[in-house]
């Protein structure tokens, strides 16, 4: 049987506001955590108030991260938003300490001076995607 390497291919892409959207597949472990945690996050009512629905996502047992996210963004369904104050940047890796996830960046996007917003987490129906929104070095 013959070795072979398999390589991520990542692609860059911008959105109608000039950000950067660097996307990223999830491991098998954070699938799970992920799946737990929309799971507890679609039991908030997303017409609260910000602070109410913060209140309602950490009750429904939410990581800290993704109540705050719950707090900055209108909660779509299948979807969960880490905010920029949840994200740690170190090098070419960007660390979600409650999720005990490190992902790691292009070293393009680090090189080019890009600065690192928030992530987004999207669910499909069967498999969770990640999406590393950047904004464009000033």
């Amino acid at each position: 049987m013959k070795d072979e390497t398999v390589i991520e291919m990542r692609t860059m892409m911008a959105d109608d506001e000039g950000m950067y959207l660097d996307p990223f597949n999830v491991s098998d472990c954070l699938q799970a955590t992920l799946t737990d945690q929309g799971s507890k996050l679609g039991l908030v009512d997303s017409n609260l108030p910000r602070k109410q629905r913060y209140l309602a996502a950490r009750a429904a047992g939410c990581f800290a991260a993704i109540a705050k996210g719950a707090k900055d963004r209108e909660l779509k369904g299948g979807q969960i938003f880490i905010p920029r104050s949840e994200l740690s940047v170190i090098g070419n890796t960007l660390r979600i300490s409650s999720l005990k996830a490190t992902i790691s960046m292009g070293v393009e996007d680090v090189a080019a001076g890009a600065v690192v917003k928030n992530v987004t987490f999207t669910n499909d129906g069967t498999i969770w995607y990640g999406v590393i929104e950047m904004a464009p070095a000033k």
